[in-house]
């Protein structure tokens, strides 16, 4: 049901898209950075470790969240897409001995009336994120369970003087229900409010504006014949970015500490790439490198995997909508991977193995034209598991890397179109 409103969703974007097809490219998208605030009220109650092995039942404190948003309305203001990074999460009311948070969360909004200066918009949307739960008592500070789990929302727009958004919605999370560790040897059943109330400043920017004017085309014309004629067209590339893993599922090997999370919540890092571009094929081949960390604590327990991931990828364009061009590409990587167990600071496991791996990523650049020299790409990964053990156990899943922002830069191209 959930992955048919999505489609719902998205079935419905592009048509109103389609009726947006004879819109100027450079009006495509708009760029922006802003602030969230979002607060999840809470009526429910949890149990928390007395020092004499007794356990006290404790009201749920509601708790603010404020976000670092970036993003960007797209398809002519009909749609938005963000990632919402938390700042600072703050207890608001009762118990300080609990922790809530809807954690970082990627979304996508749709609206049926663009979004236009000085005017009102609904929207609805979906994203993607983990509802987080935390607790502490005698026995220490327990695990973070976060039950990762589409979203929906809907809410109101409203575009002040052209450059300024305010946004207010309603997000529900379906799955809030947690059996938590509240010792190592006990869990007790929490349930959460499945609504929060979100409130959001954004300021937009528009990097394409000038690109419309005749004098920005005749300068597209002059830089595209002078890489044509230095080979610059065809280009090595560097990137970087920042991306989220997201488990799809709970490993086997992780299982076997029964008060842990097991989908070891603490994780993100950078990704770098080196790229050839092949501007015939519209085609490109690049080797990225990943250094992946993930950990789940509590209880003075720790797991931790790292994973030295490089890959050997090739993708494919496929065609240009109006600056929005997706592509995808299968990857072959050689993973090294690193287990490292710590149980009251003292190290039980350090397993170290090196695999090959695979997958494929999808995504889009935001291509304004056929010279530039520095481009936004997003890009979602697929690793499959891999079936990878130790003592008979997996420590490998299914997993998705998503890397929203990832920064491209032609060097070559920047040294030949500069003069001009």
């Amino acid at each position: 049901m959930k992955n048919l409103i999505v489609a719902l969703l998205c079935c419905s974007s592009f048509l109103g898209f389609s009726q947006e097809v004879k819109k100027d490219r450079y009006q495509f998208a708009h760029t922006y950075i802003g602030l969230e605030t979002e607060v999840l009220p809470q009526n429910g109650r949890f149990s928390s470790l007395n020092a004499n092995g007794t356990f006290n039942s404790k009201k749920l404190p509601t708790f603010g969240s404020a976000r670092f948003v970036i993003g960007g309305t797209h398809f002519w203001d009909h749609a938005d897409f963000y990632v919402a990074i938390p700042i600072v999460n703050l207890a608001l009311s009762s118990s300080k001995d609990a922790f809530i948070s809807n954690g970082v969360l990627t979304g996508f909004r749709y609206f049926t009336l663009k979004i236009k200066p000085n005017s009102v918009r609904p929207f609805v949307g979906v994203g993607f994120g983990g509802a987080d739960f935390r607790s502490k008592g005698a026995a220490g500070e327990g695990p973070t369970d976060t039950n990762r789990q589409w979203y929906y929302e809907s809410g109101i727009s409203y575009r002040y003087k052209g450059n300024k958004l305010f946004d207010l919605g309603i997000r529900y999370f379906d799955e809030k229900s947690y059996n938590y560790a509240n010792s190592r040897n006990t869990f007790s059943k929490v349930d959460l409010n499945q609504f929060s109330v979100m409130l959001s400043y954004k300021r937009l920017y528009d990097f394409t504006q000038g690109y419309a004017k005749k004098e920005m085309k005749e300068y597209v014309q002059k830089a595209f014949d002078a890489l044509e004629k230095e080979k610059g067209l065809n280009a090595f590339s560097f990137g970087i970015g920042y991306s989220a893993t997201i488990p799809l599922e709970k490993t086997e090997y992780a299982q076997k500490i029964p008060f842990l999370n097991q989908e070891t919540t603490q994780n993100g890092n950078f990704e770098f790439g080196l790229g050839y571009y092949f501007h015939k094929l519209d085609a490109a081949a690049r080797i990225s490198y990943r250094p992946l960390k993930q950990k789940e604590t509590g209880y003075n327990y720790t797991y931790a995997t790292t994973n030295q991931s490089v890959a050997l990828e090739a993708f494919k364009f496929i065609g240009d909508y109006h600056g929005f061009v997706p592509f995808v590409r299968p990857y072959v990587a050689s993973n090294n991977y690193r287990i490292l167990e710590t149980d009251k600071g003292e190290t039980i496991t350090d397993y170290r193995a090196s695999k090959l791996g695979y997958g494929v990523v999808f995504g889009w650049d935001i291509r304004l034209s056929q010279v530039d020299y520095l481009i936004l790409r997003t890009n979602l990964r697929y690793t499959p598991n891999l079936k990878y053990t130790k003592d008979g156990l997996d420590y490998t899943n299914n997993q998705i890397e998503f890397n929203f922002i990832q920064i491209v830069y032609y060097p070559k191209r920047h040294k030949i179109v500069k003069p001009l």
